[in-house]
């Protein structure tokens, strides 16, 4: 999601560039190497619309036998970092009552912390809000679910996707559910391009 960050100007083009691996290699050196640091600029080009075909990560539309997820937003992420300081003390010789011990302050963190003498630290390292897409492209994912034909219902990304960004375990798919999500992205295509098409078709 870096590069959609950064289009979306969630990111500076700095910022993306600077991301590394834990090689330390980082995205505008291996883009380098490999020749593929274009020199168009990144961004600032207006998008009327996003539609991103991702599979569920996830078990409900298999659960209830759905073909298509019509996706109304994603939900928020925060990351936290939370240090608990407590005071080593010899296992063997100090009682479990006079010990400051961190990892069962861990346990029931909240709870004990002021009984036990800890400092616990908590700091939100990151956090994304979440994200609310817009009606009339929801709205013609479902319309056109419904026109192919493909059983679908209503939900909520759990996972971070490009979409985010544009918009403001194992996987596997079947081909099947491929081909269906590849159909509902042409037919919401062809409707925003030829919207005098879609009206005679519908009557209008």
């Amino acid at each position: 999601m870096v590069a959609s960050g950064v289009f979306g100007g969630a990111f500076t083009l700095e910022e993306g560039l600077a991301c590394a691996d834990v090689d330390g290699k980082t995205i505008g050196e291996e883009l380098e190497r490999i020749g593929y640091a274009g020199e168009m600029e990144c961004g600032g080009r207006e998008v009327g619309a996003f539609f991103e075909a991702h599979i569920e990560q996830g078990p409900i539309l298999e659960a209830e036998e759905k073909t298509i997820g019509i996706v109304q937003g994603v939900q928020g992420i925060s990351w936290f970092d939370v240090s608990v300081t407590g005071m080593e003390s010899h296992a063997g010789t100090t009682p479990m009552e006079r010990r400051r011990d961190a990892l069962v302050g861990c346990r029931q963190a909240e709870e004990i912390a002021a009984e036990r003498g800890l400092e616990i630290t908590v700091e939100e390292i990151w956090h994304s809000p979440p994200v609310k897409f817009a009606a009339d492209c929801v709205g013609a994912v479902q319309n056109a679910a419904e026109t192919l034909g493909y059983a679908s219902r209503p939900i909520t990304s759990g996972a971070g996707h490009d979409a985010v960004y544009v918009h403001n375990e194992i996987e596997a798919a079947t081909q099947a559910d491929i081909a269906a999500g590849c159909d509902v992205l042409l037919e919401c295509d062809g409707r925003a391009r030829h919207p005098r098409r879609r009206r005679a078709r519908e009557g209008v």
